[in-house]
């Protein structure tokens, strides 16, 4: 088993839960619907190793999760934006299949 698999394994039913403030509550759906598409744009660069769009992404992550609160996967574009810059696959697919669990793993509380 890959390091790859071993991350999938480890974090299966791993549940995010964050709390948010609810004065930006009609922000998150969409914000969230956007990543879940970089997703897709994540997987292609990924396969196809065009390092330019996955710094790009990882530092429009590193940007602005933290402004809708989402400060983990803030962390984890910084890291796929360092990976890509250093040109290093098996990080590069780390740090996706990472983000990519979050994203369809994070769970929202608004306060």
């Amino acid at each position: 088993m890959g390091k790859t698999d071993q991350w999938e394994q480890l974090v299966s039913d791993k549940k995010f839960i964050i709390e948010i403030d609810s004065d930006i509550k009609e922000l998150i759906p969409d914000y969230l619907e956007n990543r879940a598409k970089e997703i897709v744009q994540l997987s292609k660069a990924t396969s196809t190793q065009d390092f330019a769009l996955l710094e790009t992404i990882g530092h429009k992550l590193a940007g602005n999760a933290g402004g809708y609160g989402f400060d983990d996967l803030g962390v984890l574009g910084l890291a796929l934006e360092n990976a890509a810059i250093a040109h290093n696959m098996a990080l590069i697919e780390i740090e996706v299949l990472k983000i990519k669990h979050y994203v369809e793993n994070v769970e929202v509380k608004f306060i």
